[in-house]
């Protein structure tokens, strides 16, 4: 009986069964559908290997397999040995799974071996690096983070939704990314955290505020009723390509929260105030994108790395080596701390004279959402231009000026 060997290089599946391993993964998707997705797009493949099997014994440091259906890549030999982890390597202790469970898998092909694993050829079968390649079958039912919300489905009915290409459209992978900022304007030194007074006093705009001049935004993003108390404003974060980061696309509104966490205005059941949710299919289902945050009255910035989704920790802008330009498009508030430059009051991405004419306009006015109030104290003061004024002459990267 001819037998084909899988590696199991795979990560976080998120089921019942607890496997341990060698390394820690990149940012990748946690979903069955993105990591497909992904796949395609990392290597340029447009076919997949996909077969359901039981595991039949314990081999070596790996397990033997029968295959009870093909579902994807062609004929498979009756019997498998997918290799675990002998040790040393970044994949799962396969003695995780017991005899006689049934899987769904994903395999690649082997294309450089290890010299101390001569079991391992050249074109045997792999599972990716990271990702969900796996899936428990139980009583029928494929289980695990098969796409958004969607956790169980008959094997049939997952077949079929596999074969049809269903996967693409409906996965709704990447959701989450969380990003953390600062504000110089409202940045208070002593406490580490940004004021909050325009939440605090019922200020802040219940619609976003970025439908106009110079942003044009046209999203609806709202105000949750139940929004946390710790509201410091809204900023627009742009998603921009990977291949041109001049290129937007994507935006949304978010909310920039005191501790310089950006949330979404209204919680998902994704990330209940804990990142921003993105349509996966908006960004033709990317695992990576660069981003701008850019605020009503402050310098844009845009992040020097990419950021892949769905994060694993934020991207955090408040470090100057994440900033594109570095120290010189960020104020430093505290040591080692960065914030967006306070003063671009018509936020087209340079601070100049006209920026002051717009301050005079509002001087003096009080109890107003204004562009005026850098310190975002409800208040257009002497504060704001004594904020304003370092920062005069300061130009925005090319990538975010208006």
């Amino acid at each position: 009986m001819k037998k084909i060997i899988i590696a199991l290089t795979f990560a976080a599946t998120l089921f019942s069964y607890q496997l341990l391993s060698a390394c820690s993964c990149f940012p990748t998707s946690n979903q069955f559908c993105g990591t497909m997705i992904e796949a395609e797009q990392w290597t340029g493949f447009e076919t997949h290997t996909i077969f359901q099997a039981v595991k039949t014994a314990d081999y070596y440091h790996g397990m033997t397999m029968d295959v009870t259906d093909e579902i994807l890549g062609g004929t498979q030999p009756e019997e498998v040995i997918v290799w675990g982890d002998p040790g040393w390597l970044c994949r799962w202790y396969t003695s995780g799974f017991a005899v006689g469970d049934t899987f769904v898998i994903k395999v690649g092909i082997i294309q450089n071996l290890w010299p101390d694993l001569p079991e391992e050829e050249i074109g045997d079968y792999e599972l990716g690096a990271c990702g969900v390649y796996i899936l428990p079958v139980v009583d029928g039912q494929v289980t695990g983070n098969i796409s958004s919300g969607i956790s169980s489905m008959g094997y049939g009915s997952f077949k079929q939704w596999l074969l049809s290409g269903n996967y693409q459209t409906e996965c709704e992978n990447h959701n989450t990314i969380e990003l953390k900022a600062m504000l110089e304007g409202p940045y208070d030194a002593s406490t580490g955290l940004m004021r909050t007074d325009l939440m605090e006093e019922g200020l802040l705009p219940v619609n976003q505020p970025f439908s106009g001049d110079p942003w044009y935004y046209t999203g609806n993003e709202t105000l949750s009723a139940d929004a946390p108390s710790n509201i410091v404003d809204w900023v627009l974060v742009e998603y921009r390509s990977l291949e041109d980061n001049n290129v937007v696309v994507g935006q949304k509104a978010a909310l920039l929260l005191d501790n310089g966490a950006i949330v979404d205005p209204i919680p998902t059941s994704s990330n209940n105030y804990a990142g921003i949710s993105i349509d996966a299919v908006q960004l033709n289902f990317a695992y990576a994108m660069y981003f701008a945050i850019k605020a009503r009255n402050h310098l844009a910035i845009l992040s020097r790395y990419e950021v892949y989704m769905p994060s694993w920790g934020p991207y955090d802008f408040t470090q100057s080596d994440n900033v594109l330009g570095n120290t010189e498009q960020l104020a430093e508030v505290t040591d080692n701390v960065y914030a967006l430059k306070a003063g671009d009051f018509n936020a087209d991405g340079v601070i100049t004279v006209q920026d002051y004419n717009l301050y005079t306009n509002d001087v003096s006015n009080i109890n107003e959402y204004l562009p005026g109030d850098l310190n975002l104290d409800s208040a257009v003061t002497v504060a704001d231009f004594n904020a304003y004024k370092p920062n005069a002459s300061a130009i925005g990267v090319s990538q975010i000026r208006y």
